[in-house]
């Protein structure tokens, strides 16, 4: 065997290794005179600068239209128990007097309305068969659920 295989690498002086095929790092030039400063400041912040995007347009999503339709159903529910709770004060035949009656007899007045004098009302004994009530009733849920689906439809149809 060649003593000259086994031999460590002999290194200079100041103990670096030296590579002579490797090329010295690429620094950019620097400006050549104080005009370009400004040219090449900007030039730097592009290198390092991303671009932002426009932030998209707001499309409508499933959840505003599942809470417009929510808030839809909410009121109309709200109004429905009103005219329920009117419908049962006359049925059971309930003080026009007391405060509570009076007060729910004013609150629901305008919801019924629209639908008095379509049927005559039948009463016995103080207790009236208010079907004007019930009608209105009726009405509002379909009104609420025609809502609901128009609200769908729309807001799916821009989505």
């Amino acid at each position: 065997m060649a003593p000259e295989q086994n031999r460590e690498p002999v290194y200079p002086n100041d103990n670096t290794p030296t590579v002579p095929d490797a090329p010295p790092p690429v620094q950019p030039p620097p400006p050549a005179d104080p005009v370009d400063r400004p040219y090449a400041a900007a030039y730097e912040r592009e290198r390092y600068v991303q671009p932002v995007q426009p932030a998209p347009v707001a499309r409508p999503t499933v959840w505003t239209t599942f809470r417009m339709i929510q808030v839809d159903y909410l009121v109309f529910g709200i109004i429905e128990a009103i005219v329920v709770i009117r419908f049962l004060l006359k049925l059971l035949g309930a003080n026009p007097d007391a405060a509570f009656t009076s007060f729910m007899y004013q609150i629901s007045s305008p919801f019924v309305a629209p639908f008095q004098g379509v049927f005559p009302s039948p009463a016995t004994q103080g207790s009236v068969l208010e079907l004007a009530s019930l009608l209105a009733i009726i009405v509002y849920i379909l009104l609420s659920i025609l809502i609901a689906q128009i609200i769908w439809v729309v807001r799916r149809r821009r989505a």
